[in-house]
């Protein structure tokens, strides 16, 4: 098996268009990886062979701006890719799998950013990530995204007819630290994406 591994950071500095495709566009940047076709992942031959595992849960459905909402490049805190020999426990992928952990933030006070972005084609996005302790053994990790773009897909003719759409996600996690060496975790998302693309001129 290969295994790559890419930091938060790296992920949010990969050169991307709306963040709902961030999360690809990074794995694109890797050795043995291309995208087509809307961000359909290739490696190895394979085409959409992924599993994606977000925070120890296994996501079987493509996660791009088509058919899924992925996490936002800003929650990211890293990335395991394994490609070649699946270790069985993940099984029913061929292709390779794609490993998430989001970030936690973990300070003694609330801590945040706020991004606004705006470019051609209509195209607006805005995310938040904030974080802090509720006690002195508990904290809490939220982010959202959104965006919206006159280009949301990569159009099928060369007019970009009808090619607008929208996406957002958001992200928390719960902490608490119930001893030095135990720590729960409970993490929950809710994503939605709405476009219209034609197939051809006279749609």
């Amino acid at each position: 098996a290969a295994r790559i591994t890419l930091g938060g950071e790296a992920v949010r500095r990969a050169p991307i268009r709306i963040s709902s495709r961030g999360l690809q566009d990074a794995i694109a940047t890797t050795p043995g990886f291309a995208t087509e076709d809307n961000g359909l992942l290739h490696a190895r031959g394979v085409d959409d062979g992924f599993l994606y595992v977000v925070d120890g849960v296994p996501m079987y459905e493509r996660m791009d701006s088509a058919h899924g909402v992925a996490p936002d490049p800003e929650m990211v805190d890293s990335i395991n890719i394994i490609t070649g020999h699946m270790p069985p426990e993940f099984g029913f992928k061929s292709g390779g799998v794609i490993e998430v952990r989001t970030s936690r933030r973990q300070s003694d006070s609330w801590l945040g950013t706020v991004q606004a972005g705006s470019g051609s084609d209509a195209t607006n996005q805005g995310s938040s990530v904030f974080g802090g302790p509720l006690s002195s053994s508990t904290s809490l990790t939220a982010g959202v995204s959104g965006q919206a773009s006159e280009r949301f897909l990569d159009p099928v003719h060369p007019d970009n007819l009808h090619n607008g759409g929208n996406a957002i996600n958001a992200t928390a996690e719960f902490g608490w630290t119930m001893s030095p060496a135990s720590t729960l975790a409970v993490v929950g998302g809710l994503g939605r994406s709405s476009f219209d693309v034609p197939h051809d001129e006279e749609q």
